[in-house]
């Protein structure tokens, strides 16, 4: 029953945000509001009501209810991520585009404990204009103990490269990392490069979006003749980077993201290696550190304007779902940005 009293007080007040029924003017009445809606007549009746109560519309003799006034913006509660990095990628994007489109948005930082968590957005969603619409940053959004505080809100966007899969009626944005694969493989077959190192982080065998892409990235260079090399966590001391291309004869690295991108170029020069004329590197995400690296890096962005937009487009779904029971995703296509830390791959002596 709430479930589908809080669909016929959206579809009114959305379509009085849009100006469909302008202030000043009678709402249909609501036997036909209730054909438009699905619902019954009893349960528009009782969302007419709440919007009395909040003021947006009124009784009026002989003229039956008339919009009093506009709604107030969608809330909107933006959970931030305990990663920085994640909130690097998208708190900016999502957050503007949130914002041009006329929502309020409350920000809430998630916590390691997330009973605190849960009370910091529990509030919100009391009160008159209460916020209905959640849009997390949470990479580790899959863990049981988040359930709780999606609950609190009907309507939920998981957005995150690896894209969590928890809670009925959630919507993940992730990025696409077998296309991700696809565009640094292929940059890089095409420079010559046949033995590539894949600086994944994580264990071999472990699922995770960085596995997704590592594997793609050996199926391609499988299928292209070339040699994957396993996936394993970079390290700060050289040994191991040296052994790679004078022992081994890697001559590219995709790093897990461009921090570790960065630090790679670092180690290279600091052995005499010259990049990209001995060694290519390739980042992740068009992170600050792309640009600051000498040279800058080549490296593929989750395109994170289109990552809020595809953020934007499922809130929409979502609202005028009447109660939403299955997950759904979408995969935003990433992009490869080529700078400097790429080149042709050295011949042998």
């Amino acid at each position: 029953m709430r479930a589908r009293l809080h669909k016929a007080k959206r579809y009114v007040a959305s379509a009085i945000a849009s100006g469909r029924f302008p202030v000043g003017t009678p709402l249909p009445s609501a036997e036909e509001l209730a054909a438009q809606t699905e619902c019954s007549t009893g349960t528009v009746q009782s969302a007419l009501a709440e919007l009395a109560h909040e003021g947006i519309v009124r009784r009026v003799q002989r003229r039956g209810t008339v919009v009093a006034r506009m709604p107030p913006a969608k809330r909107v509660c933006l959970l931030l991520a305990l990663d920085p990095h994640t909130n690097l990628l998208y708190q900016q994007q999502v957050n503007d585009a949130l914002t041009r489109a006329g929502h309020l948005v409350d920000i809430v930082l998630d916590s390691p404990d997330r009973e605190a968590t849960w009370a910091r957005c529990q509030p919100l969603t009391e009160g008159a204009n209460p916020v209905q619409h959640l849009v997390c940053l949470s990479p580790d959004a899959d863990r049981k103990d988040f359930r709780k505080i999606a609950e609190l809100f009907p309507c939920r966007v998981l957005c995150a490269p690896g894209g969590p899969n928890i809670c009925q009626g959630s919507h993940v944005v992730t990025t696409d990392q077998q296309q991700a694969a696809r565009l640094v493989i292929e940059h890089l077959l095409k420079q010559g490069h046949r033995k590539v190192r894949i600086v994944a982080g994580g264990l071999p065998g472990e699922e995770s979006w960085v596995s997704e892409a590592a594997n793609a990235a050996r199926n391609l260079l499988e299928i292209a003749g070339s040699e994957f090399v396993p996936h394993y966590m970079f390290r700060e001391e050289g040994d191991w980077l040296q052994s790679c291309v004078r022992d081994e004869g890697v001559t590219a690295f995709w790093a897990l993201h461009d921090h570790h991108a960065f630090q790679i170029v670092r180690a290279l020069h600091a052995l005499g290696l010259r990049v990209p004329e001995d060694v290519s590197v390739v980042g992740r995400f068009d992170t600050p550190w792309a640009v600051e690296s000498r040279p800058t890096l080549t490296t593929v962005s989750i395109d994170p304007e289109a990552s809020a937009k595809a953020v934007l487009r499922a809130l929409e779904v979502l609202d005028a779902e009447e109660s939403p029971q299955t997950s759904s995703r979408t995969q935003v296509p990433p992009r490869l940005i080529v700078r400097g830390s790429t080149g042709p791959a050295r011949k042998k002596a």
